[in-house]
């Protein structure tokens, strides 16, 4: 800090350059990336602690992805019911398709826009930028029993809205029914299933540390943020089940007092690294109809844990962790 005479004979002080700092929203935010922004190997999106929910940890590794030189088509609808045919191939992301659509459709401002996909039972959500669709709709008809012999990479023309469906709309803010606070009747036992919610409503911040109980399933591509998750210090179960989680929710690990746990009905595949360790109470884990294929050895550390369900899963011999 340096200081000088000014024109009135009192000093006039001079401070140094503030250095700009980076800074990341609150998760309950739920900011999306902007064009400048980028994803890191990891598929985080940097400068933010929000995670990328794949649909591309399935049957297809990511190299045989990226050698795959063949094209596939794929259908995307427009808002008006119309659709557009696209020729790609299995790594082009939803960043890539946006541009494409800008051009296809005439669309001067993409950036407005955002593609969503619709699984069969209904539940929706928005792709992320590093997500391949032309990927998604191969695996899903590969587990419907497609072959390559069956010309997969023409399938994508035909109307799959029994498999999957992709839809181009204009992106909006997610509206919360001003309702919704009413139709609560207890902050103790809330359920908040099927409400198309991509984060923790505003309104229950205000009442986080009344939660005994909370149902938030069937909210596809729900963000459960950490900056709620530290306000709950009272609740003792959580059901998060068909959300379309590819991985476990790392802001779990603060909900110190929990004992039941339902994340049935994921996309999990691992949880090698998974913070269990730290759900010290925890007694009932649900885990049941994923695509497990390990078990984390932190398991073994939860010595209050009776039930464990982790039928329906790809695991490829019984886990050691639990004998």
């Amino acid at each position: 800090i340096n200081g000088h005479p000014g024109s009135n004979g009192v000093p006039e002080v001079e401070y140094p350059p503030r250095k700009s700092e980076p800074w990341a929203p609150p998760e309950s935010w739920a900011v999306l990336p902007t064009a400048h922004e980028s994803i890191d190997e990891c598929g985080l999106v940097v400068g933010t602690y929000r995670e990328t929910v794949s649909e591309d940890d399935g049957a297809t590794s990511d190299s045989d992805v990226e050698q795959d030189a063949s094209m596939y088509s794929l259908r995307i609808y427009k808002e008006d019911s119309t659709f557009g045919t696209f020729h790609c191939r299995l790594s082009t992301t939803t960043a890539e398709f946006m541009q494409m659509a800008a051009k296809k459709f005439f669309i001067p401002d993409i950036t407005r826009y955002c593609l969503y996909m619709q699984k069969a039972n209904g539940l929706d959500r928005t792709l992320n930028a590093n997500e391949r669709p032309a990927n998604i709709l191969k695996r899903y008809l590969e587990q419907m029993g497609y072959r390559p012999e069956d010309n997969i990479t023409l399938q994508g023309r035909e109307d799959n809205s029994y498999l999957c469906k992709f839809s181009l709309f204009k992106a909006a803010i997610p509206r919360v029914s001003p309702n919704m606070e009413v139709e609560v009747s207890s902050f103790h036992y809330v359920d908040l299933r099927a409400r198309k919610l991509q984060t923790v409503p505003v309104f229950l911040y205000a009442h986080a540390n009344k939660i005994v109980s909370l149902n938030m399933s069937k909210n596809p591509g729900l963000n459960f943020p950490a900056d709620f998750v530290q306000l709950c210090g009272n609740l003792r179960e959580l059901r998060l089940s068909t959300c379309q989680f590819s991985r476990f929710p790392n802001s779990i690990q603060y909900f110190e007092h929990l004992s039941f746990l339902d994340l049935s009905g994921n996309d999990i595949k691992r949880m090698r690294s998974a913070p269990l360790s730290k759900l010290a109470q925890l007694s009932t884990l649900m885990l049941r109809n994923n695509r497990l294929v390990d078990l984390p050895d932190s398991l073994a550390e939860l010595k209050s844990l009776r039930v464990l369900n982790v039928s329906n899963n790809n695991l490829p011999s019984f886990p050691v962790v639990v004998t």
